[in-house]
């Protein structure tokens, strides 16, 4: 789920223009910028997002909003720029802002989408994930934190590697938890399981998403969209031609590839949605790859109430 929203400010002005053309180039009044600001809040509250955090490098401020409302939050803190910021979320933990003041934008109080994803990376490398959480995903301007995974999603994940890495082409194998980011997109994505070179790997960059061949995503009890949903757009943008989903709470799987084109956006032309026990074949310029999916586990009652 995503647990906070990072905004990013920079002049007192907010980090995106919301507007196209030459609206968008205007350089607007703090006033206006305030009043955008306040809306967009509102709307943060209202979609239930727990904690909205504003980094004015400007003022030199770091704002924590929290405790959503209605429309509203009802709890805000300010800190300088270099203080250690606590995250009033279910996560507990604090966030260090000592090297965010050096940041900077375009020059006119506007942010490219690429230059708000640098920005919210950066955050990414300021905190450490408190217990029981992993490090947050990063797309559309919002970091995506998962709980750890359970035991039995690992046995999956294990499982699935074991049967594809020994019919993989020499110097390809099956990777879990990588690190895989478009910058132009401003998406960062950790496939639980992907297959591509060893050479792709040795960088000390995020992995290219076009050097994946296959991601493999095992379904979490707390928040399947993230899966059938979000990343069913987001790997096709980024080039990722074949995506399965594991799904251990109710025994399926559903696998989908050949990158086309719906409502001018990038989307798989094909899906195929069959249960634990059918035979996944994946088949990829290097090769036909086989899952045997009968004696994959699935979750116990506990594992679904997590």
């Amino acid at each position: 789920m995503a647990f906070w929203k990072a905004e990013l400010l920079f002049r007192g002005l907010r980090s995106r223009c919301a507007r196209r053309g030459r609206d968008a180039r205007r350089r607007r009044s703090p006033r206006t910028a305030d009043r955008d600001r306040e809306r967009k809040i509102h709307c943060y509250a209202r979609a239930g997002i727990p904690v909205h955090l504003l980094i004015d490098r400007g003022k030199g401020e770091v704002t924590v909003y929290s405790a959503p409302s209605g429309d509203a939050y009802s709890r805000r803190a300010k800190r300088r720029l270099g203080a250690k910021v606590p995250l009033t979320t279910p996560l507990g933990f604090e966030l260090d802002t000592a090297d965010l003041g050096h940041v900077g934008d375009r020059g006119d109080g506007c942010m490219t989408r690429q230059a708000i994803y640098r920005h919210l990376r950066e955050l990414r490398g300021h905190f450490t994930p408190p217990p029981g959480f992993t490090y947050p995903e990063i797309t559309d301007g919002t970091f995506v934190m998962m709980m750890s995974p359970r035991p039995r999603h690992q046995v999956t994940a294990k499982d699935v590697t074991r049967q594809l890495e020994p019919q993989l082409p020499e110097g390809y194998f099956a990777f879990e938890a990588t690190d895989t980011d478009d910058e132009n997109l401003g998406k960062l994505r950790i496939p639980d399981i992907l297959v591509t070179s060893r050479e792709a790997m040795l960088t000390d960059d995020p992995l290219d998403p076009r050097e994946i061949l296959l991601a493999v995503e095992i379904v979490s009890p707390s928040n399947p969209d993230n899966d059938y949903k979000n990343k069913t757009c987001d790997y096709p943008a980024m080039g990722i031609p074949h995506y399965l989903i594991v799904d251990p709470r109710d025994g399926t799987w559903t696998y989908q590839w050949e990158i086309g084109r719906r409502d001018g956006r990038p989307a798989y032309e094909n899906r195929l949605h069959l249960p634990y026990g059918k035979t996944v074949t994946v088949a990829t310029e290097l090769g036909t790859w086989t899952i045997e999916t009968g004696d994959l586990p699935r979750y116990s009652a506990k594992d679904m109430m997590s």
